[in-house]
């Protein structure tokens, strides 16, 4: 029998390239949130709309691991499952990360940021795009004089910060990550909070309030 020319190549279609590009830029992903990922880029609609359903996700999850593109696991004992990208999987998608699993203490804040990246790619399909901390840090090093937030927006308006607050920081440590993100240049720096945190991001930002805006991490589709 004639063997495919193709034969033990890795072969991934425009969904599988984008899906796996996201997750490597963000460090991982929840199980739930992947179904909402795949299930947004869906061509045929879904039981739920904008979730591929389960039995379609081990689907594609199978074939990626057949091909050592990914890594699956429960990372903690009262959450979905884990996915981020092995060494192969980051080198096929042309990224330059080291390999690593999400930090089992950032879980909860990296969920946070991924559901509102998905929310904000949902809302502004093609005229937004997101650059991810991991993608800033590589781009920016270790360059004190700079912090880096959980994310970058660009937008036609200009470029913004986005930073999530899950945890209440200390006054001087967010007026010291305030002055810095005034001193970047962006056209604007989205925060997103809750009961906790709000009061010292508010205090904080009474000196320029005008480039800044506070949004209550209850809107995020967790």
């Amino acid at each position: 029998m004639k063997q495919r020319s193709d034969r033990g190549l890795v072969r991934y279609n425009d969904r599988d390239a984008y899906t796996l590009t996201w997750i490597g830029q963000q460090y991982g992903i929840r199980l739930d949130m992947l179904q909402r990922l795949l299930g947004f880029q869906a061509q045929q609609p879904t039981r739920l709309p904008g979730l591929l359903g389960t039995s379609s996700t081990r689907r594609v999850l199978a074939r990626w691991r057949q091909e050592s593109l990914i890594e699956m696991r429960k990372l903690h004992g009262q959450q979905p499952h884990w996915v981020w990208l092995t060494r192969r999987g980051l080198s096929h998608m042309g990224l330059e990360f080291r390999q690593c699993s999400p930090k089992l203490g950032m879980l909860t804040h990296l969920h946070h940021v991924n559901a509102l990246r998905t929310q904000m790619e949902r809302q502004f399909t093609t005229d937004m795009t997101w650059y991810s901390e991991r993608l800033l840090r590589q781009q920016y090093g270790r360059c004190s004089r700079r912090h880096i937030p959980d994310g970058e927006v660009e937008l036609t308006q200009g470029l913004f910060a986005v930073e999530i607050e899950l945890t209440r920081k200390s006054q001087s440590r967010v007026e010291t990550i305030v002055h810095k993100l005034l001193h970047q240049q962006y056209a604007g720096i989205w925060f997103f909070v809750n009961a906790q945190t709000r009061p010292v991001i508010e205090a904080a930002i009474r000196v320029k309030p005008e480039r800044f805006a506070i949004y209550d991490l209850s809107t995020l589709e967790t």
